[in-house]
């Protein structure tokens, strides 16, 4: 009986620098979605580059699919803001550009499975604690990564438009630039080094505890998942505050010549405050991003009243995509010493 090899993924190698080279000029598609590539077309980075970044730098980790020296498939995945913590920033299929004699060495989604499987392995073996991964919402990737172990932790859909409308959807309300005090009581100002910890308690009050689960439970791994690289030189983050606490924060890039901003505002009970804290922030980001001809954002599915605010300011509905989250180790909780002298009462 014959049949084709087996695919094998790997970290690349310097034998692979054929199949490099070679796959540079193929034209595959990212399913890796990573918020500074929103705006850009999903193409797979060059293969050859990421390898020697990989073997210099470090701090980029590669795995490639490799059948007959020819690449079915890439990975990538770096650092979030913490060494404990990845993203998966490139996975390509590429098994179906090539011929149909080869094509079934991949079928079936065994080159992404592979490949998923060598970059957990690579987290284990790194100490890694959490892999993130975007990928969109109906592709059939999601499967792949679901069944390799990866949990939902939330559902995002991007919203986009030729500029932020400013101030209309609240009628009668004055635009009320940073610094300044709303006539609900919210004062937006600069966020600075010192709100770290209540933006963790906001991210608790804004997110459901299934997706904290998934991505951060403690206000370390809060903080080991943040991403940053997507933000450029030029980024701003405000906060709105409300009788003392935090309700809203608001990130915004404007590198190149659009504009992307992160939104998140408290909900529940609370959420008649985060979203006047929402509309207070998406004031300031407004008069911040006139005339930039693009702006784009994602949005939690779960935040309705925050996409709602986002449509009443011009942005239009777009791809939906799911953020998932593998975790290689669980947080242990911190035990507490107890003197054995010491009676403990269990209670009625």
């Amino acid at each position: 009986m014959t049949g084709s090899p087996p695919t094998r993924a790997h970290p690349p190698r310097p034998i692979d620098l054929v199949a490099l080279v070679a796959f540079d000029d193929a034209v595959c598609e990212n399913q890796a979605v990573t918020r500074e590539r929103l705006a850009r077309p999903a193409a797979a980075p060059h293969a050859l580059g990421a390898a020697i970044e990989q073997w210099l730098v470090r701090r980029r980790h590669m795995w490639i699919d490799v059948r007959d020296r020819q690449i079915n498939g890439i990975a990538t995945a770096r650092t979030l803001s913490a060494d404990d913590a990845w993203v998966i920033d490139t996975l390509v299929d590429a098994s179906e550009t090539l011929d149909r004699a080869h094509s079934s060495a991949g079928g079936n989604g065994a080159v992404i499975d592979a490949l998923l499987e060598q970059a957990l392995q690579a987290a284990t073996q790194n100490g890694v604690t959490r892999v993130l991964l975007r990928v969109p919402a109906d592709a059939a990737v999601l499967l792949h990564a679901l069944r390799s172990g990866f949990q939902p932790a939330l559902r995002e859909r991007l919203w986009s438009g030729d500029g932020l409308r400013a101030g209309d959807c609240a009628p009668g309300r004055d635009r009320s630039p940073a610094g300044e005090r709303s006539p609900e009581g919210i004062e937006v100002r600069d966020a600075g080094d010192s709100d770290g910890f209540e933006l963790f308690q906001l991210y608790n009050r804004a997110l459901p505890i299934d997706a904290r689960q998934a991505m951060a439970l403690t206000f370390v791994e809060w903080e080991g998942i943040q991403e940053r690289r997507w933000l450029g030189r030029n980024a701003r983050e405000w906060v709105a505050e409300q009788d003392g606490r935090l309700s809203a924060s608001l990130r915004l890039s404007l590198a190149g010549d659009f504009a992307q901003f992160d939104l998140i505002a408290s909900g529940g009970a609370n959420n008649g405050g985060g979203t006047a804290a929402a509309v207070a922030l998406l004031d300031v980001a407004a008069a911040q991003i006139e005339g930039r001809p693009r702006v784009l954002t994602l949005a939690p599915r779960l935040a309705g009243p925050v996409e709602g605010l986002l449509a009443a300011r011009g942005l239009a509905p777009g791809n939906e995509y799911a953020l998932l989250s593998r975790r290689t180790a669980k947080p242990l909780p911190e035990r507490a010493r107890l003197n054995p002298e010491v009676v403990v009462s269990r209670g009625v």
